[in-house]
């Protein structure tokens, strides 16, 4: 066991006011953890802590600038008559095994029975990705089935 030093005087100085331990400058710390190898008694610890969360940070600015760069929602505003059609049927079915969903959709009929008798209707929904996808690629298969229904896009905006 290594002996307690702190009580004695060192040269007739006590002990605990001569400023002999090592010290780090918070501001200069880039986190290489030089004092922490080359102390041997593992009291620099923050060094590594602070490495660790700069990498955090870095991977997070990755990650964020990553995501800016792709289209993560994109609201699609169609008309058209839907009724027979069975699109909505036709829109789960193309959605299946793909990482996309439509969310908030809104389908407006005039009426029912206008419905029955082919009247235009209004839909519109959003388009995003469940995994990280761009959703850009997925739109041009989605306007194609749109288009094969003769439906029209009437909009379609990035959110």
């Amino acid at each position: 066991m290594a002996k307690d030093l702190s009580k004695q005087q060192w040269h007739g100085i006590p002990r605990p006011e001569i400023p002999w331990y090592p010290s780090i400058n918070e501001a200069s710390c880039i986190g290489c953890e030089l004092c922490y190898v080359t102390c041997g008694r593992e009291v620099r610890k923050e060094a590594k802590e602070k490495r660790d969360k700069s990498q955090i940070t870095q991977l997070r600015a990755q990650v964020e600038q990553q995501m800016a760069q792709k289209t993560s929602q994109v609201r699609m505003q169609v008309a058209g008559e839907f009724g027979e059609k069975q699109f909505l049927v036709q829109l789960w079915n193309f959605l299946e095994g793909r990482p996309y969903d439509i969310v908030n959709l809104k389908l407006e009929i005039p009426t029912v029975m206008g419905a029955k008798e082919k009247a235009p209707s209004f839909m519109q929904f959003d388009v995003i990705p469940t995994e990280t996808e761009d959703v850009l690629e997925f739109l041009k298969e989605l306007r194609d089935l749109i288009l094969k229904n003769g439906l029209v896009v009437v909009a379609e905006q990035k959110l």
